[in-house]
């Protein structure tokens, strides 16, 4: 099951084999012409609630943004302010979590 509520911050996957639903992040824009700091507007790369399956190919798009980070957290940190977020699907049901 997958569900995104972006409004309620909810954003489920419990396809914990991605066979189905392979996205694990939603990138969440507030305002689409938001300047980089490549001076590329961020909506001219990125979609409001534009899926990615890893963190590898997530981080790649930033940093062609011009947010170079090796973590998600670094890149959290980098996006502070910006009115960019990166949701991470979780799972309410995981006996793991």
């Amino acid at each position: 099951m997958q569900s995104i509520e972006p409004g309620c911050n909810i954003y489920i996957n419990t396809d914990h084999s991605g066979q189905y639903f392979p996205d694990h992040y939603a990138v969440s824009i507030e305002v689409e012409s938001y300047l980089t700091p490549v001076d590329i507007s961020v909506g001219k790369k990125l979609e409001y609630g534009e899926l990615f399956t890893t963190e590898a190919a997530l981080l790649e798009r930033f940093a062609e943004l011009g947010y170079p980070a090796n973590t998600l957290e670094m890149l959290d940190t980098l996006l502070e302010d910006t009115g960019i977020e990166v949701r991470c699907f979780e799972d309410p049901f995981s006996l793991n979590e």
